[in-house]
């Protein structure tokens, strides 16, 4: 029986403890695949591990994964962070981030999220929305993507991690 050769790609991940952005681009740059994972519902830490493992596993026999890319956790304090959820966020990220790297034998590459954001968008000012912005970018390049909408008709809030893993994933080409 043959069996069928795998797409080469790029993961790109946006994680947070309460949702997983992930994109999947073609070596040549084509966005491929572009969803989230919601883990809202789901109490443990390591609960949510499984639950992201359950994903990626179907991803990885779909796709042959060359590169991953993942936004690098928070590393200072803003108004909206305490001490508690930036360990708990920067323990998930690990803990994803060794489990890929487990299951494709490949080193993540950590980047820091403001970085992507100015060399695959351009540089945006510090008191702009940036999520806004970065959410626009992505809508604007990729026409076909279906963003998911509330009853309200209004874009949900997990589309800003889609849109957040993109530009992750597509710092790989910058």
């Amino acid at each position: 029986m043959k069996t069928k050769k795998k797409i080469n790609v790029i993961l790109g991940l946006d994680i947070s403890t309460s949702t997983i952005g992930f994109s999947f681009f073609s070596i040549a740059g084509e966005l491929l695949v572009i969803g989230y994972l919601e883990l809202t519902k789901i109490k443990t830490l390591y609960k949510k591990v499984v639950e992201f493992k359950k994903l990626i596993s179907y991803y990885i026999n779909q796709f042959n994964i060359i590169d991953l890319y993942i936004e690098a956790p928070l590393l200072r304090f803003s108004k909206f962070s305490s001490a508690n959820t930036l360990n708990r966020l920067a323990f998930f990220n690990g803990a994803i981030s060794y489990l890929v790297f487990d299951l494709i034998k490949i080193e993540p590459n950590h980047v820091n999220a403001t970085s992507a954001r100015s060399r695959v968008v351009g540089k945006i000012p510090r008191n702009s929305k940036a999520k806004e912005k970065i959410f626009n970018y992505v809508k604007e390049k990729e026409k076909g993507i279906y963003w998911p909408t509330n009853t309200k008709g209004n874009f949900i809030k997990q589309c800003y991690d889609m849109a957040d893993s993109y530009i992750i994933g597509a710092y790989y080409f910058t």
